[in-house]
């Protein structure tokens, strides 16, 4: 069941419930008050008569309308089915002008849309009258200050704006290009989040467990109840504005057709048809009150807001004494939201534990993006000569590099300004001139926190946030001003460590020290070897594969190899050997062998024992090393091996052997790229 908005906004939104002024013998504070509910009840009359006049306007307005088309639709029947003279000109003639007045009369009425200022009205009414309701709660109560005075001031004034009552000129725009909740409240300065005090056990009826509770209904509000309502917003606004468009165009287009009746057989097709079809058109948005129903969703997002701020204020104050009662303000939100205390305590809980369940899909997503912003930003890869990107606005070409477009133009230094402590910003804005240690100096800050965020999650976010954004406004999708960009990205971060902060060995195990990944070439006359072992089938046939490139990274040559029934630590020494045998062929005089495998590395170089299923291997390795032939065995990440990896799962067959590659595969030479310019892959170690 749909919760009326403006019925629950009872909600105390004042950042605290300690009241601030000292004044209360002011004899003028009550005569203040008294001033304004007067003005307040005026105002409820106000608009109450003013909703039932607007309502009155769309009941007659579509009356008329729609008697006017229809009338004007049978005269154009009547003209194509009259013999010429003077009653087919008149029938003509008045179809003609009953449309065009039609059309003018509907053009108005799509544009104030009358169900939707009744709607506006009503719910003014409503909200008036719980302004007033507690101005006399406040005076019956005593003692009322300076404090309740200026707040009461400040909320008639937040609804006179919210809901003008004047047409022109002031009149709230009834197709916004974006819906957003409707705000009726004064609007308090968003509070940096300070966290919990450490005493929580007692104080003001609130706790720790308590606390959290009302963390995870906020988080459920804005997920699921607020966006839901702006969703069907949208709806109820796209549908509204095809009838708006429609209803015109249908009645001119009939206008046209009534007036070439006799001379187009088209024409009266278009003169009827096109009547009754605005007719309909019409009776459905005006008759079905849709910029009513989209008010109403509106409203009903505004309520959850409402919720959403009033909850917040209160949990991110650090002083508890100054919060709101917290048993108070648990009965007042489950009342809000039709709840007993015990289904808001499970709501919560419910909350939570989808916050676990989905904290890997976030871990996963994280860990992609990361990797992806590394990939894309610190990788040497050349978007043109001097490391700069190209882009196109205002019919100029700029060149812009990737710093500048994450820490330096004005959009990000503003975005960022708003989060580095000023302190820091020397350090933060010209420490690095370069992306690489920039962005590797912040994510190893693992003891540094923001905002009660570990500042390597908050870096890496608010950079992916600054990149779709410069991509976002390239193709004219980016609407936002800078501080609705800097709220919506505080309050997602927010939302995303709130999930992760809830598995603390989670967080140690990300908190790692980060570090990028990648192939290099060897020094200059040295030849690296490359190499993978793998079991890519079921069966357990092993398989293996390698390559080898000089100082510049070229290819020199490959081998892919099927070994029989082994261990993944036997394909890798098999490979190995192969590999070996490879580069002897060629004469190479000094080569360094690169494996992922650490065990068979280590194996080679003598750190471990060999196990005997792979003695036999080990010993053909040793045999065919010479006293005239440097051989350096060394151990890399998987992620720097991807080329001889690819190798090594694919293009094989069930034929036993070696086959030796003289260029490169075809859909290996982008890695092989990859691998040339440097592409650096994100690590914990």
């Amino acid at each position: 069941m749909e919760k009326d908005a403006i019925s629950t906004s009872g909600i105390n939104t004042n950042d605290t419930c300690v009241r601030q002024g000292t004044d209360a013998s002011d004899p003028t504070v009550i005569a203040k008050l008294y001033a304004i509910m007067e003005a307040v009840a005026d105002r409820v009359e106000m608009h109450k008569n003013i909703g039932e006049q607007r309502d009155n306007w769309n009941n007659l307005l579509l009356t008329s309308i729609n008697g006017i088309t229809l009338t004007a639709s049978t005269m154009c029947g009547l003209a194509a089915i009259s013999d010429s003279g003077a009653p087919h000109a008149t029938f003509k003639i008045s179809s003609t002008i009953l449309y065009l007045a039609a059309t003018v009369m509907l053009a108005i009425m799509n544009t104030i849309q009358p169900s939707q200022l009744a709607e506006e009205q009503r719910n003014a009414s409503r909200l008036f009258k719980q302004l007033q309701a507690r101005i006399q709660t406040m005076l019956a109560i005593g003692n009322p200050t300076i404090s309740d005075v200026n707040e009461a001031l400040e909320n008639v004034l937040a609804l006179d704006r919210a809901y003008p009552l004047p047409l022109l000129g002031a009149m709230l725009e009834k197709f916004p290009s974006t819906v957003k909740p409707a705000v009726w409240w004064p609007q308090k300065k968003q509070k940096k989040v300070k966290g919990l005090g450490r005493n929580m056990d007692i104080g003001n009826g609130w706790n720790r467990k308590m606390e959290d509770e009302m963390r995870e209904i906020v988080g459920v509000l804005k997920r699921k109840d607020k966006e839901d309502y702006l969703r069907l917003g949208e709806v109820a606004l796209k549908v509204n504005k095809i009838l708006a468009i429609s209803g015109p165009l249908l009645t001119g287009l009939a206008a046209m057709g009534s007036a070439f009746v006799g001379t187009n057989p088209l024409a009266v097709i278009v003169g009827v048809v096109g009547g009754a079809l605005a007719s309909v058109v019409n009776a459905m948005e005006h008759g079905g009150q849709v910029g009513m129903v989209f008010e109403m969703y509106r409203s009903n997002a505004g309520f959850f807001k409402l919720m959403e701020e009033t909850i917040e204020s209160n949990i991110n104050e650090r002083d508890v004494r100054t919060r709101e009662n917290g048993k108070m303000l648990e009965i007042k939100v489950a009342l809000q939201l039709g709840r007993s205390l015990s289904d808001l305590k499970n709501l919560a809980a419910s909350s939570s534990q989808v916050g676990r369940l989905t904290f890997w899909h976030l871990q996963v997503q994280a860990s992609f993006q990361l990797n992806l912003l590394i990939n894309t930003l610190l990788g040497n890869i050349e978007f043109s000569n001097d490391s700069n990107w190209h882009w196109f606005g205002s019919g100029r070409v700029w060149r812009e590099s990737r710093l500048h477009v994450l820490r330096d133009c004005i959009v990000a230094s503003y975005i960022w300004k708003h989060f580095v402590p000023r302190n820091d910003w020397a350090e933060f804005f010209s420490s690095n001139t370069d992306l690489r240690n920039w962005v590797i100096q912040n994510l190893s800050k693992c003891d540094h926190e923001v905002q009660n965020m570990h500042w390597p999650f908050l870096f890496g976010f608010i950079c992916w946030y600054i990149w779709g954004r410069r991509n976002y406004s390239l193709f004219g999708e980016n609407d936002l001003s800078l501080d609705s960009m800097i709220h919506v990205m505080t309050c997602k971060a927010q939302d995303w460590y709130s999930v992760v902060s809830r598995l603390p060995e989670k967080i140690d195990s990300c908190m790692k020290t980060i570090t990028t990944v990648s192939w290099t070439c060897p020094p200059d006359n040295v030849f690296k070897l490359n190499i993978d072992g793998s079991l890519p089938n079921s069966g357990g046939i092993a398989c293996g594969g390698g390559l080898i490139r000089d100082s510049n990274g070229r290819w020199i040559k490959g081998f892919k190899a099927v070994f029989g029934k082994t261990s993944v630590l036997g394909a890798e020494l098999w490979s190995i050997l192969e590999g070996m045998k490879l580069a002897k062929s060629l004469r190479l005089k000094d080569i360094i062998v690169e494996s992922d495998n650490l065990i068979a590395v280590q194996i080679l170089t003598g750190v471990l024992q060999p196990p005997g299923a792979v003695l036999s291997v080990v010993s053909a390795i040793q045999f065919i090393l010479t006293p005239d032939w440097k051989v350096t065995f060394s151990h890399l990440l998987r992620d720097a091996n991807y080329a001889a990896d690819w190798l090594a799962g694919h293009l094989h067959t069930h034929d036993f052997g070696v086959e030796v590659l003289d260029t490169p595969p075809v859909d290996l030479v982008p890695w092989l790229m990859h691998d040339l310019v440097g592409v650096a892959y994100f690590r914990s170690v």
